[in-house]
């Protein structure tokens, strides 16, 4: 398995016992307990999908006798860490009478090129005139957003409705928000990306809503919106509406 992922806003370093904060010059590095550890990489190893109590307890506990208290235990402190919540989960998502499932976006780092490599590379760069081309942007270019498609953690049928038209109409009511600051395309100029996932916690089917600044890895803004609150809604503005503002609010 990997040894160095990203983990929503950490970055996470299995082999070496550790997390730090993703974004920051000097990464201040948290050493949790090891079997805080042991969970945290089963989640990461089946990252987007649901992990049983069961599991865990076999995997982080073999060769002692616990209760399921032991992993709530175990989720609690995780979350803390994380600076998560099982209210409004975006990184840890209870799965009722099942398990935990790991729903911030996971992605595995990869080795950096030698040193040799990078300076070989850019002088070549400069030699053409391309460096210069690469490094200079406009002062008032804008950060231009792409749209990663929802994701439908929940498994809740009855939500199925609503996820649909969520999913369906978002996209025109953001274009709509913020015109000319959406791309359809997942194209060089975009700086900033909206991720979306709906997750199951202890209030019903929630949908979280993250955007990412790409140009300094970092995430600047974040929400859960409950569904089940917004079903029930009768006045404007819709869920999406209200999405749709509040990621505008934060891109302006």
């Amino acid at each position: 398995m990997q040894n160095t992922w990203n983990v929503g806003g950490w970055r996470v370093n299995l082999r070496e016992r550790w997390i730090a904060r993703r974004g920051l010059l000097r990464r201040r590095k948290i050493r949790p307990d090891a079997r805080l550890m042991m969970v945290l990489e089963s989640l990461i190893e089946n990252a987007g999908r649901t992990v049983a109590t069961e599991a865990l307890l076999a995997s982080v506990w073999p060769d002692r006798v616990v209760s399921r208290d032991s992993v709530t235990t175990a989720i609690y402190q995780l979350r803390q860490l994380l600076g998560d919540s099982a209210e409004s989960p975006a990184y840890i998502a209870s799965v009722p009478r099942r398990g935990y499932r790991l729903i911030a976006p996971t992605t595995a780092v990869v080795g950096r090129a030698p040193l040799k490599s990078v300076v070989g590379v850019a002088a070549t760069l400069a030699v053409t005139g391309a460096l210069a081309w690469l490094v200079w942007q406009p002062a008032d270019r804008p950060a231009y957003l792409f749209v990663e498609p929802i994701q439908n953690y929940a498994e809740s049928p009855v939500q199925e409705p609503l996820f649909s038209a969520i999913e369906s109409t978002f996209l025109s009511e953001l274009i709509q928000t913020v015109p000319g600051r959406v791309r359809t395309d997942d194209g060089e100029d975009v700086a900033l990306r909206l991720q979306g996932m709906m997750v199951a916690c202890d209030l019903g089917p929630t949908l979280v809503m993250r955007l990412l600044d790409t140009r300094n890895d970092t995430y600047i803004w974040s929400e859960a919106y409950n569904l089940e609150e917004a079903a029930a809604l009768t006045e404007r503005p819709t869920l999406v509406e209200r999405v749709a503002m509040d990621v505008g609010a934060a891109i302006l």
